[in-house]
């Protein structure tokens, strides 16, 4: 079988990133390499754009909902918008750690990247497994990251 976020001979469209002014520039630079990593080794068909937020919490455009991170899929398939809030990334270091407050954020954009991935390849599962496997997906993908980086 083959990865969810495979694609076949497509032209890479690739990933644009746009930051608020508050993000912390150190954890801007971890999204840029984590993201040129992401599009060096896998296809964007369609033009992704992702906008990090200094926010605690950004809104679903669907439901209101505060959220840390959300996608906005349109049904015409134009312009895709990924939203990740980083308002919580300094509460989180001091909670946890440095370096599970980075992966927790590499792993909103991932899951939120799953489900573009999911969206190009139309796939029909409901609303609970695509869920599951968003966040499957994302931490196998943050641990190939961390794993290309050790390596390198």
């Amino acid at each position: 079988m083959k990865d969810l976020w495979y694609i076949d001979n497509r032209e890479n469209k690739g990933i644009y990133l746009r930051f608020a002014k508050g993000v912390d520039e150190e954890l801007k630079k971890k999204i840029q390499a984590f993201c040129r990593w992401v599009r060096k080794n896998y296809v964007f068909p369609i033009k992704l754009n992702v906008f990090i937020s200094d926010a605690s919490y950004v809104l679903n455009s669907q439901t209101g909902e505060k959220v840390s991170a959300t996608i906005f899929l349109p049904y015409d398939r134009s312009s895709p918008l990924v939203r990740i809030s980083t308002g919580n990334y300094f509460k989180d270091i001091e909670e946890i750690d440095l370096f599970s407050a980075d992966c927790n954020v590499l792993a909103s954009i991932a899951h939120e990247l799953t489900h573009y991935f999911q969206w190009i390849k139309d796939d029909t599962q409901n609303a609970e497994l695509n869920e599951k496997q968003a966040q499957n997906k994302a931490k196998r993908i943050v641990y190939k990251y961390i794993h290309y980086c050790y390596k390198n």
